[in-house]
């Protein structure tokens, strides 16, 4: 065998033993194997932008999983999946639960009363209303930042203001994992801009219309399917 042959084959076991991803998506379903193992149905109307995987300061890494609905270039709903894990050697755990009576709702976020059962298991919930832009200028380098470049790469438009239904549970006894699925439209898509949702302000009737809707239209967009 001369080297060019050997080369070539040494290139195909190299591939043939490569493990496969831990995450990924085709023909609509997108399939973590572990922390956690799921498997999501995606709706047909949206499309998928790949993963980015990165630090998140020098704590934490997140993957994230991008799909967009969109009218031409314009974002009409973004839905993203966010696997989260604290890295080695940094302590601490992955806590969540629905906060007290009194912080329940308010004029820019909504929590649910009692988790939220997504395939087979609980998730806590809440809708939140924010700028999205003033996240990344706030926050460089994390999730609103990557997102929007992610979109400005592909070409597509979003509105500042937005409205999100956001899913999330801490993974394994240790809690060292998470996983968090955030629903998100414009507010300029529905009839609203985020200066209607001040941080801070009063609950109020159009803002649980609003999160009513937003909550509908998140279920339809995917499907934790039942695991074994």
């Amino acid at each position: 065998m001369d080297k060019r042959a050997a080369l070539v084959l040494a290139m195909f076991v190299l591939i043939a033993c490569a493990p496969a991803p831990l995450r990924s998506f085709d023909n609509g379903l997108l399939v973590s194997r572990a922390t956690p193992a799921m498997s999501v149905r995606i709706a047909s109307d949206f499309e998928y932008l790949g993963p980015e995987t990165f630090l998140l300061g020098e704590t934490h890494e997140a993957e994230r999983h991008h799909f967009v609905k969109r009218d031409a270039n314009e974002v009409t709903g973004l839905l993203v999946f966010q696997f989260e894990r604290i890295l080695d050697g940094v302590p601490g755990k992955y806590e969540f639960n629905v906060p007290p009576e009194e912080h329940i709702a308010g004029s820019n976020y909504r929590f649910a009363l009692q988790p939220v059962r997504l395939g087979s298991h609980d998730y806590v919930h809440n809708t939140w209303a924010f700028n999205t832009r003033e996240s990344a200028r706030e926050n460089p380098g994390r999730e609103s930042d990557r997102t929007l470049k992610l979109l400005d790469e592909r070409g597509y438009k979003i509105d500042d203001g937005l409205i999100m239904a956001r899913y999330v549970r801490a993974i394994g006894e240790d809690q060292r994992n998470e996983v968090i699925i955030f629903y998100m439209e414009p507010l300029d898509r529905n009839g609203h801009d985020i200066r209607d949702f001040p941080d801070g302000g009063p609950k109020t009737e159009s803002f649980d219309r609003l999160s009513s809707a937003i909550v509908a239209r998140a279920r339809s967009a995917f499907e934790v399917l039942p695991t074994e």
